[in-house]
């Protein structure tokens, strides 16, 4: 039987990036978010809203490309595997399971200053009125 080790997930930024965040290592840029899932659970007969925390580990240009939009509060929709590192420290073993990111989706949440979505921003800077798309529509039909 094959090994089945697939995660998708979403959830909030916790913190905004900062330089522990960020790691060369050689060439490449590793970078770690953490993101809270918050649910609803029912606990003795009534609900809770519970946070999951998970470290979230991006490798080269997916770190280099996300970095500017992952601020605290953007929505991630992540997509990847789980890992998990072992170690020894004063006799006592100890584990950290994070999840490596294979593919990142920006969700809504944290705006710019301006009140609007870094993300909306970005991509209205790339296209403009007067260009067509691949249709030849200068806007996306409705269908």
């Amino acid at each position: 039987m094959t090994d089945l080790n697939h995660v998708i997930l979403t959830g909030n930024i916790v913190h905004d990036i900062g330089e522990r965040d960020k790691v060369k290592v050689g060439e490449t840029t590793k970078l770690t978010v953490t993101i809270a899932n918050n649910q609803s659970v029912k606990v003795n007969g009534e609900w809770k809203n519970v946070a999951y925390f998970f470290d979230i580990e991006m490798w080269g240009k997916l770190a280099d490309n996300l970095e500017p939009y992952l601020v605290k509060g953007k929505g991630l929709a992540v997509e990847g595997h789980l890992k998990v590192d072992r170690w020894e420290k004063d006799g006592q073993k100890k584990s950290k399971t994070y999840i490596v990111a294979d593919t990142v989706k920006l969700l809504g949440g944290k705006t710019d200053d301006s009140g609007t979505n870094a993300n909306a921003s970005a991509n209205a800077q790339k296209t403009t009125s007067t260009e067509q798309n691949d249709l030849g529509f200068k806007e996306d039909p409705v269908f």
